[in-house]
C-alpha cells in the first residue's frame, strides 16, 4: 500500500473518530426534570408527555422515565418503593432502609399503612415483582432556589439476572414525582456514574 493512500486512511479514521467523540448528548424532558445521555443512546417515541424511553443496545441497558401525582413526599415515596421490594428479613430490610434515607423507622412503617402508602407498595409490587431489594442512597440535587434529595434504589431481579436502578425525585407539578428506572444485564448499571449524573431537575 503507497504511503500516501496509508496516510489518506489514518486521516479519515481519525476524523471519523473526532466525529464520534463530538456527537452531542441525546437530551429529553419530563415533569421538570432532564435527562442527558450519551449519543449512543436512542430515544424511543412515546405517544405521552408522561414518559420518556431509550435503549443503549451495545450495553443492553434500558431506560424508561416517568411522571406522576402522589401524596406521597419524595422521601416517603422512595422508602416505601424499596420497602415493597424486599421478600426476605423485612425487619432488617426496614432498618437499612430508614438508616439510608434519613428517616425514622417507626415513620416509614406508618407510611407504609396508610392508605397511599398501600397504594404505592401494590403498584411497586405489581410493576416489580421479580425485583429483590439490594440498597438505597441519595444525593442532594439543586432544583431551583433549593437543594433537594435525589434518591437513587438498587434492586436484583432474582430469576434471572436483570439488575435495576430507580432515580426519585421531586417533579415540577403539586405532588408530581419522577421516576427514572434503568434495566440492564449486569451490575454496570450500579456501577456507572454517568448514569445518576444523567438526571438533573431543570434549572
Amino acid at each position: 500500500m503507497k504511503a500516501g493512500t496509508l496516510l489518506a486512511m489514518m486521516l479519515v479514521r481519525g476524523l471519523l473518530a473526532a466525529e464520534e467523540k463530538t456527537l452531542p448528548p441525546i437530551t429529553a424532558e419530563i415533569g421538570g426534570v432532564t435527562v442527558q445521555l450519551p449519543a449512543e443512546w436512542k430515544l424511543v417515541p412515546q405517544g405521552s408527555n408522561s414518559a420518556v424511553r431509550a435503549t443503549n443496545s451495545g450495553l443492553g441497558i434500558e431506560m424508561a422515565a416517568t411522571r406522576f401525582a402522589t401524596d406521597l413526599p419524595v422521601a416517603q415515596y422512595a422508602a416505601v418503593m424499596a420497602a415493597a421490594l424486599i421478600t426476605t428479613n423485612t425487619a432488617a430490610g426496614f432498618g437499612k432502609i430508614a438508616k439510608s434515607v434519613d428517616l425514622p423507622r417507626a415513620e416509614i412503617e406508618k407510611t407504609i399503612a396508610s392508605p397511599a402508602g398501600k397504594k404505592v407498595s401494590k403498584e411497586i409490587v405489581k410493576a416489580g415483582a421479580k425485583f429483590e431489594f439490594r440498597s438505597i442512597f441519595f444525593q442532594r440535587v439543586r432544583h431551583g432556589d433549593e437543594l433537594e434529595r435525589q434518591f437513587d434504589i438498587h434492586s436484583q431481579a432474582a430469576e434471572k439476572k436483570l439488575f435495576r436502578r430507580d432515580l426519585v425525585l421531586r417533579g415540577s407539578g403539586p405532588g408530581e414525582i419522577v421516576q427514572v428506572t434503568y434495566t440492564g444485564p449486569s451490575e454496570a448499571v450500579f456501577k456507572d456514574r454517568g448514569i445518576i449524573k444523567s438526571v438533573r431537575p431543570r434549572k
